[in-house]
Order: C-alpha cells, then sequence, then structure tokens
C-alpha cells in the first residue's frame, strides 16, 4: 500500500508569467534533507510573490467584471426594463459572462497557489519533525557506537592496570 503517488507539474499563468507548481520539489529523505531545507525558504519566497500577484490580477479582473455587468444593467434599466429584468439580462450578456469566466479562473489560480504553498507548510513541518528523529537517532547511535556497554569501566581498567604493574616492579 506503500506505492509512490506521482503528479505532474501544473503550469499556471499569470498574465505573461509562467508558474509551474511541481510537487517533485516537496519531496526529501534522508540523504537530501539538508538540500531541501537550505531551498525551501527560496521556493516559499517565490510562490508568496506568485500568490500575491495571482490575488492583485483577480481583484482587477473581478473589478472589471463588475464595471461591465454594471454597464449592461444600466443599459437595460435605461431602456424601460425592470429591476430583474435588467439583472438577468445583464448576466446573460456575452461580455458580461466572459468577464465572470476570465475573474472566476483567476480565483482558481489563486486558489492552486494557496494550496501549493499549504503543501510547503506541510512538507516543511514534515521535514523539521525528520530532522529531529534523525538528530534523536544519531545521539543514539552515537552513544552506542562510541560508548558501548561498560565501555567507561573497561578504559579504566585498562589506565589502571598498567600503573599497577608498574608498582610491582618497585
Amino acid at each position: 500500500m506503500s506505492e509512490e503517488v506521482k503528479r505532474e507539474p501544473q503550469v499556471v499563468r499569470l498574465g505573461s508569467k509562467e508558474v509551474c507548481l511541481d510537487p517533485d520539489n516537496l519531496r526529501f529523505n534522508e540523504a537530501t534533507l539538508s538540500k531541501y531545507m537550505e531551498t525551501e525558504a527560496v521556493w516559499y519566497d517565490y510562490f508568496g510573490g506568485m500568490l500575491a500577484e495571482a490575488e492583485y490580477l483577480a481583484q482587477r479582473l473581478e473589478h472589471q467584471y463588475d464595471v461591465v455587468y454594471s454597464e449592461r444593467f444600466k443599459e437595460h434599466k435605461e431602456n424601460g426594463c425592470t429591476e430583474k429584468l435588467s439583472e438577468a439580462n445583464a448576466k446573460a450578456d456575452d461580455d458580461v459572462i466572459k468577464a465572470k469566466d476570465d475573474w472566476l479562473l483567476a480565483k482558481c489560480k489563486v486558489r492552486m497557489l494557496q494550496q501549493h504553498l499549504r503543501a510547503w507548510d506541510r512538507a516543511h513541518e514534515n521535514a523539521q519533525s525528520r530532522g529531529h528523529f534523525l538528530r534523536k537517532e544519531m545521539d543514539k547511535l552515537n552513544k552506542d557506537i562510541h560508548f558501548p556497554e561498560n565501555y567507561l569501566e573497561r578504559k579504566l581498567e585498562e589506565i589502571v592496570q598498567p600503573v599497577e604493574s608498574l608498582d610491582n616492579l618497585k
């Protein structure tokens, strides 16, 4: 059941920029943990900046949608339509539909970047935890390797025996 999950990178376009959301950048193991920890802040900063830009673009598109909708609503209202009919006609207008679709797509991109940053947060927590437990294991292993059971007693005996044999020579 420990089958590795493989996801393809996704490319998110923000205006003229392309942001690659590559889940492989979130992978690490004992051998790559140090390298991961060195580079994760740079990636987090990059995606944080791209999220800010995506949010700005989404807000601009929301404003554009509001403007187009209001213009269409006003046109229908001035042509004698009721409030409800003006609203319905404005929502059905092709320009309004396109503006809303663009805004919704921008919101989706914002959400994708938020979720990717959330994955970086989780990966950071996992890396911290893995590093902590590796250090604990290393400490335990080093004690077992460098100081096996009765190590100090045996060393003391090795030191004391030559001193006792020197006393016998006198």
